[in-house]
């Protein structure tokens, strides 16, 4: 979907709320981050698994811990207003209420009017959120609500099979390649 904004002079693009579901070493991860590389929309990866509730949206600044969020930091870091951030294990999401539980923030981030003017704990204050891309990749959806996945696209990611092999080697080849810095055999 384009927007009107423009950033240097072009429209910029943001993805629906999207989630990617398959069994672990399906790539979800990879592709996420991908994406949003071949699009050209600066993203951070957020391992939902192994953090507290606050990191991805912030602490108010009324706790002694008080920390804005990763999207305060990609809009700082990248002075755009459609950065991506991909939450990795959606379903890892730990249910903390001391700060809040980034799931029920999240209802409000991936309906377009809501994100519009979503209050952010850290600035204290509503911030215009409708233009962040948000990917989240998840093993099952069984742990997550039935409104939160209304809310998203759900795309499914089966493992690799045979007919896979040869362009996930070409595609692993090239990456090694371009990591080393040297053109292609």
């Amino acid at each position: 979907q384009t927007c009107a904004l423009p950033i240097s002079g072009k429209p910029f693009l943001r993805i629906e709320p999207t989630l990617l579901v398959g069994p672990p070493g399906s790539a979800k991860t990879s592709l996420a981050e991908d994406i949003c590389h071949v699009l050209g929309i600066p993203s951070v990866t957020f391992d939902a698994g192994g953090n507290n509730d606050g990191m991805v949206f912030g602490i108010s600044r009324k706790w002694s811990n008080a920390a804005p969020g990763l999207h305060l930091d990609m809009l700082i870091e990248h002075r755009i207003a459609n950065p991506a951030i991909v939450i990795d294990e959606i379903e890892k999401v730990g249910n903390g209420y001391r700060n809040t539980n980034p799931l029920n923030l999240m209802l409000g981030l991936f309906e377009p009017r809501r994100a519009r003017h979503l209050y952010d704990p850290f600035l204290e204050t509503p911030l215009v959120m409708s233009h962040f891309s948000w990917i989240a990749t998840a093993n099952s959806i069984e742990p997550l609500s039935m409104p939160l996945r209304n809310r998203m696209r759900v795309i499914p990611c089966p493992l690799p099979t045979a007919e896979h092999l040869e362009p996930i080697a070409q595609q692993l080849l090239t990456a090694e390649y371009e990591k080393r810095n040297t053109p292609e055999v």
